[in-house]
């Protein structure tokens, strides 16, 4: 048949002009009607796709979530913001689980959108919707791109095959500057044993937790697309944000202090210094300091920061910091993931009398810093790190977003990311 189209397009393209009338009808009805088989296989391939992926989200999705319930029920007891999203896209957690189809997943998605912009809280160029990637490794690069990507039950090209690796940079920001996020298969991830489509669909939840960061991220990434074409400067920290993404709503921060067991406020002062926070933590007691890791070590943030981002917010799969090692010091937390080292409980007892030892000041150093991160982050959106991020320059030196990736001791000052945002100290 692909013979027979280039066979035809040559024959039209060798036709005189001053033929017969009949005869070029003719050749062009041969070309419609091969464009007609062509779009015909289009779409039956394109049908045959979507009901198979319906099938393989109802069943394995199921399977994923009935084998880690345990882990969606305690999530659901601390009233975790993505168990929130699934239910209202009509997951149930009972037992057996109940798992809708993946339409009504993206219905509920798309009708929430929807109300945000008829309230004109967005614009429909703000809005980022699930988009599923597709490849043609037979395409001359030159002519046809290698990757597309298309909304739930959009038409897909004949020729085209649906990806399953990770996208690169360039096409990810692409694809987002466009208005589609990706969303990807149901198959099972090595780590935590639940499907990749569990874990894209928290990126939908956060997006409808904070609309403004979504706005935010697809924004910036049109502005990077059109200003640094051939190497868009501030994109690898953008896909991070999109995994790793926080929120602390302002009515919260006064439990933050408190779960930092520090005081609500420093007279005169608008920020804690790390020195301060230091000095109050070493008035606290080795028994203090020891229910204060062992609070941290649960992870107690869930009641008050909000996660947005696909890691921060996967309920299966905790972040693990070493993937991170680029970004930021290996010693804690990523942007937003507020993870803890468990064995820091163990490194304060390391010698008798270990009260005065040089363990216990090496500990509180840890502490300090950890806290002031956090505290620094609790005061930034997370559309002003994208945007601050995105702009590939320096940063402010009297920004917020200056203070906590420069001066909190969250980005390691030996990183190659230190050195593109933070100003030589003068």
């Amino acid at each position: 048949m692909i013979r027979f189209l280039i066979l035809a397009s040559i024959a039209l393209l060798a036709y005189p002009t001053s033929g017969a009338r009949g005869d070029e009808t003719a050749h062009l009805s041969c070309i419609d009607e091969t464009t007609r088989i062509f779009a015909s296989r289009s779409r039956a391939s394109s049908k045959s796709f979507w009901a198979l992926l319906e099938s393989k989200f109802k069943r394995e999705v199921q399977n994923s979530i009935q084998s880690n319930r345990a882990l969606y029920l305690d999530a659901q007891s601390k009233n975790h913001p993505q168990i929130r999203f699934l239910e209202s896209a009509g997951f149930r957690f009972s037992d057996p689980v109940e798992v809708p189809e993946i339409g009504k997943v993206f219905e509920y998605y798309n009708t929430s959108l929807q109300d945000l912009v008829s309230k004109g809280k967005l614009s429909p160029d703000d809005i980022l919707r699930p988009g599923f990637v597709f490849k043609n490794e037979h395409n001359d690069p030159r002519k046809f791109k290698h990757f597309i990507w298309r909304g739930f039950k959009d038409e897909i090209p004949a020729g085209y095959e649906e990806v399953t690796e990770v996208l690169g940079d360039r096409d990810f920001f692409e694809m987002i500057s466009e208005g589609y996020y990706p969303i990807g298969s149901t198959t099972r991830l090595a780590i935590g044993n639940h499907t990749i489509m569990e874990h894209d669909l928290a990126h939908f939840g956060g997006f409808l937790d904070r609309p403004e960061y979504m706005a935010a991220l697809r924004r910036t990434f049109k502005k990077l697309r059109q200003s640094h074409e051939s190497n868009p400067i501030g994109l690898s920290e953008l896909f991070q944000m999109t995994e790793l993404a926080s929120w602390t709503p302002l009515e919260k921060r006064s439990a933050l202090l408190k779960l930092l067991s520090l005081p609500q406020s420093v007279p005169g002062q608008e920020f804690f210094r790390e020195s301060e926070i230091y000095n109050h933590l070493s008035s606290l007691s080795t028994p203090e300091l020891e229910q204060l890791i062992a609070r941290f070590e649960q992870n107690p943030f869930a009641e008050i920061i909000t996660p947005l981002g696909g890691t921060t917010r996967d309920m299966i799969n905790p972040p693990d910091p070493r993937f991170y090692s680029g970004l930021i010091d290996e010693s804690w937390a990523p942007f937003g993931t507020h993870w803890f080292p468990k064995n820091l409980k163990a490194s304060l007892k390391t010698s008798p009398g270990y009260d005065k030892s040089a363990n216990r000041d090496s500990v509180l150093r840890f502490l300090s810093t950890y806290e002031l991160g956090v505290l620094e982050l609790s005061r930034l959106t997370p559309e002003e790190i994208v945007e601050g991020l995105g702009s590939g320059s320096r940063l402010d030196p009297n920004s917020a977003l200056y203070r906590a990736y420069c001066l909190s001791g969250l980005v390691a000052s030996n990183t190659v990311n230190y050195l593109k945002y933070c100003p030589e100290k003068r």
